[in-house]
């Protein structure tokens, strides 16, 4: 199916041709670029007063992998104790995983 088209006033048919520097444009492109959007999609957002989407993390993906697999794990153990097992080893060793992490992302070592 094809797209619907827009109607003549959701058209961007007008340009607004706008002169930078080169450290303004390199300024520009690096917040766009810090926020996962086009620099000219950033200028128009920024323009208009539209939201800018937040800054990407800067946390590793590994270290995101590895909170995840530990959110499994609690949930895993949480499972195991609700059923009566005695999950207090495992515990003690899932949260000194969770410890590392965040001494990791709290010393900058995480991006």
């Amino acid at each position: 199916m094809a797209r619907p088209t827009k109607d003549d006033t959701a058209k961007r048919s007008e340009r607004f041709n706008l002169r930078l520097t080169l450290a303004e444009l390199a300024h520009v492109q690096a917040q766009a670029a810090h926020a996962g959007i086009g620099a000219h999609d950033y200028a128009r957002r920024r323009v208009l007063g539209h939201r800018v989407p937040p800054a990407r993390s800067q946390i590793d993906a590994t270290l995101l992998s590895d909170l995840n697999r530990i959110g499994v794990n609690l949930n895993q153990l949480t499972r195991a104790n609700n059923s009566g097992a005695d999950v207090q080893a495992e515990a003690v060793v899932l949260l000194a995983q969770v410890r590392g992490i965040i001494e990791q992302i709290g010393s900058g070592d995480g991006s």
